[in-house]
């Protein structure tokens, strides 16, 4: 993985697991408490993890741990907000025994989930706009949980996270982007192109039945953005300059030269705002 300022993508990883594996069919009936602002709704904590194995997503999770390993210094402060089951930090502690692991979600039922499953790293259920370190954080993560918010809270929480980093901390934000839209059915046709392609990856992909089925279920919320509504790139890119300074900004998903598609995975590495950082070109 190349160091910060340089390209943060990185190729796909099923995290050692077979597929299939561990992606059984949630309870008839059993419902979970949902994930911070709405989030994926009763999903199983096992079907949710399925999806680092067969979405294109699973680059955007490669790519921050592959950044996190490469340049986090020893012993670092890593705080994931928003962190469902924990799978990432548990990655992240294979790869850098070293590091100090924490993550935060609304969800306990994930939370339980990877308490049970990864007790290496330091799991609470929580609010990301609650919450504050006992100390300057060195990385804070954020994959897939920003679309989660109200609209009106996520520069909130982009600032505050800013305030948490120690000196020459990174901030690492991974989200999944529509095409531009200038209304509400412009913004569902941005979903069905963005989901469509989704759907083809995961079929490809030769996922179980409930993997598809979260897909089906993602598109539906997102359509009525009914607890998730995702930007475009040109949105996510104004929101975070809004609070931060963008080092690094790069698609992960789908592959193609910049510009060739409106939508898809994207990871940016973020500084505090004032510290003279040069402008990156998105990629």
């Amino acid at each position: 993985m190349d160091r910060a300022g340089a390209r943060v993508g990185g190729g796909h990883r099923s995290g050692g697991r077979d597929r299939g594996q561990g992606v059984p069919s949630p309870p008839p009936g059993e419902e979970h408490p949902v994930p911070e602002a709405g989030g994926i709704t009763g999903q199983d904590p096992a079907v949710y993890e399925g999806e680092y194995v067969y979405w294109p997503w699973a680059r955007v999770v490669d790519a921050a741990i592959g950044w996190i390993t490469a340049n986090a210094p020893q012993e670092a402060a890593i705080v994931d907000y928003m962190c469902g089951t924990g799978y990432l930090l548990h990655e992240l502690r294979a790869a850098r025994p070293d590091l100090r692991c924490s993550g935060f979600d609304l969800d306990p039922a994930f939370i339980a989930y990877g308490r049970d499953h990864y007790p290496d790293v330091d799991l609470a259920a929580g609010s990301a706009l609650e919450y504050e370190p006992p100390a300057p954080t060195d990385v804070i993560v954020c994959t897939g949980g920003l679309h989660h918010l109200p609209r009106g809270s996520r520069a909130r929480f982009l600032a505050k996270c800013g305030d948490e980093l120690a000196p020459a901390g990174a901030v690492l934000v991974g989200e999944e982007v529509i095409a531009d839209y200038d209304d509400t059915a412009s913004r569902r046709s941005a979903v069905l192109q963005l989901y469509s392609e989704i759907l083809s990856y995961v079929i490809g992909a030769d996922a179980p039945p409930q993997v598809m089925s979260s897909v089906a279920t993602a598109m539906g919320k997102e359509f009525i953005e009914d607890g998730t509504s995702k930007d475009s790139l040109a949105g996510l890119t104004r929101l975070l300059e809004g609070s931060l300074a963008i080092e690094a900004f790069d698609r992960t998903w789908p592959d193609g030269p910049h510009g060739s598609c409106q939508f898809g995975d994207y990871l940016a590495v973020c500084r505090r705002r004032g510290d003279g950082l040069p402008a990156q070109e998105v990629r």
